[in-house]
């Protein structure tokens, strides 16, 4: 593997996170709920917004479905995009995935 795309999000291999997601109208909000230590067992419950997904509605009936992550101040992290458009017919039975870009 190589280096994390957001160096500051990077979390320990020993470490595992529960979220909590929110999802409102063109807002998804991923709360933190807890960090668990794998190694010692202990947990600590954190309750706190983490990322918000913003989204438009024209993009995700018509186009991309381009989504902006940003942060706690509202800063955009990165950009996640489906690689193909909503109308392509290999949409009906093809995966979907998605592209991640720089702000």
């Amino acid at each position: 593997l190589g280096d994390p795309l957001v160096p500051a999000m990077a979390v320990p291999r020993q470490q595992v996170f529960t979220f909590d997601l929110a999802d409102r109208v063109h807002e998804i909000h991923w709360n933190l709920e807890s960090i668990r230590d794998e190694v010692t067992g202990e947990e600590n419950v954190v309750r706190g917004g983490v990322l918000v997904l913003h989204k438009k509605s024209s993009s995700d009936r018509f186009g991309h479905g381009t989504m902006k992550i940003a942060d706690r101040t509202g800063k955009t992290v990165f950009v996640l995009r489906k690689t193909r458009v909503r109308w392509n017919p290999v949409n009906i039975v093809g995966k979907t995935s998605y592209r991640i870009y720089a702000p």
